[in-house]
């Protein structure tokens, strides 16, 4: 369906959770480099002025510039495998950032997926039952003309009513149901719920069928499940860290 496409690529590039799950990861690869600097040596330069008076003389006190500059180096010996434990668990976390942002940008696609495909659904149902208003509104004429014509009782023309204002009712409820819908997506694709509208027309969406005897084992290739694996391993080398 091109416009489901077009729907999850907005919602790919614009979407309020993708964009956090992004920030976090560049969060966690900026710990990752520090983690990774404190394990080469250290540089530091300093340099400095001072204005201060001089020795009295014959001609007397003259004021002078004293400078000063300053190397040092540093290295810590990692002895028992802190830093690299360390580095090891800030690279983890990582990782497992990085498999957060696919498994949101999953559940984000599918959730854009899985409502419009209901509003889409909902059109559907609201043309069949404004047809049914129509047809029914076509019958309460004749009813009513009936009933004119002393042909039949007031009791068959309150029941053909009745039947109208319940499929009114209901096509308004259907109504108020796809504004929702509208603006869930406007809220997935990152528009503003006031400026988007998706408006009604034909649709033919070819859903994906899943082969009978996939092995369970691809479970584990969930981007969720190895998010969980890394922050686990992570902790285990917090643990080698803190001994």
């Amino acid at each position: 369906d091109p416009v489901l496409n077009e729907l999850v690529e907005r919602a790919g590039a614009r979407n309020a959770s993708i964009q956090e799950a992004g920030a976090r990861l560049a969060q966690a690869r900026a710990l990752l480099r520090s983690a990774d600097a404190n394990r080469a040596p250290q540089i530091g330069v300093g340099a400095g002025a001072v204005r201060q008076a001089g020795a009295d003389t014959a001609q007397g006190s003259r004021p002078g510039n004293v400078f000063n500059a300053g190397a040092n180096f540093s290295y810590e010996l990692d002895l028992f495998g802190r830093l690299s434990q360390a580095s090891d668990a800030a690279r983890l976390d990582a990782a497992s950032r990085e498999a957060l942002l696919q498994s949101t940008r999953l559940l984000v696609q599918a959730e854009t997926a899985q409502t419009y495909l209901s509003l889409r659904a909902l059109d559907d149902e609201r043309a069949l039952v404004r047809q049914t208003v129509a047809a029914y509104a076509d019958t309460l004429r004749l009813t009513q003309r009936r009933f004119d014509a002393g042909d039949i009782a007031e009791l068959d023309v309150v029941r053909v009513q009745s039947e109208v204002a319940g499929n009114e009712a209901e096509a308004l409820a259907l109504d108020r149901s796809r504004a929702a819908l509208e603006n869930a997506l406007a809220v997935l694709v990152g528009d503003a719920a006031s400026s988007f509208a998706l408006p009604v027309q034909a649709w033919q969406s070819a859903l994906p069928t899943i082969p009978a005897g996939v092995p369970g084992t691809v479970l584990a290739r969930r981007p969720d499940v190895a998010a969980a694996q890394s922050a686990m391993l992570a902790a285990q080398a917090r643990v080698g860290v803190a001994r």
